[in-house]
């Protein structure tokens, strides 16, 4: 859409900075593949407490965002990159080192499907799980989460939609599967108890 693209440009002429570019270069490589989220999943499932968050979390991620988003919705819908579309928008290929050349592709420029935000659908998802257990990490987790979301915009590797898209299927399928897992688990236990009385 012609407006996702004025977005864009409005950002590039108005707001990027040396600052902002290294303050939300931070955000968006800790973003890449849903590694921070799922490392802090693996941190919190060592304590009690937290253990059923962590677990959400990490399924949240895999499920939801790299099978669901990355393997399937995208190359479905094929969206190219804004600055594939648009050859003004040359900021991504100036901050982004090129394909192949960084440590297990973090900092990399991303491939070339746009739909939906990975980074985006993996952050809002941890974040949703997270917070479905604890308030307050879920809290900071929505803050990180936004600071990811919006570093796309600013770095210019998504449309807006791309980024509402990514919210929208990380938040809503991250509490389909947490309802989901909770079915599972009811109905095991429950078949448990009724082999155990059998017995």
């Amino acid at each position: 859409m012609p407006w996702e693209l004025d977005f864009l440009h409005f950002l590039n002429d108005f707001l990027v900075n040396d600052f902002l570019s290294g303050f939300l270069g931070i955000f968006t490589i800790l973003g890449d593949m849903g590694a921070i989220w799922i490392i802090l999943g693996i941190i919190l499932t060592i304590s009690k407490k937290y253990r059923k968050a962590g677990i959400l979390c990490i399924l949240s991620v895999l499920l939801v965002s790299g099978l669901f988003n990355d393997l399937i919705l995208k190359p479905l819908v094929a969206r190219p990159r804004p600055y594939a579309v648009d050859p003004t928008l040359t900021f991504p290929l100036n901050f982004f080192l090129p394909e192949g050349t960084s440590l297990l592709g973090f900092g990399e420029l991303p491939g070339k499907n746009s739909f939906a935000s990975g980074h985006t659908c993996s952050s809002f998802a941890a974040a949703t799980a997270i917070f479905i257990y604890s308030r307050k990490l879920g809290i900071a987790s929505f803050v990180v989460a936004i600071l990811v979301a919006f570093s796309r915009l600013y770095f210019q590797v998504h449309y807006p939609t791309d980024v509402i898209a990514g919210l929208a299927i990380g938040v809503v399928l991250t509490i389909g599967l947490y309802y989901l897992l909770k079915l599972i688990v009811k109905l095991y236990l429950k078949r448990k108890n009724k082999a155990s009385l059998n017995n």
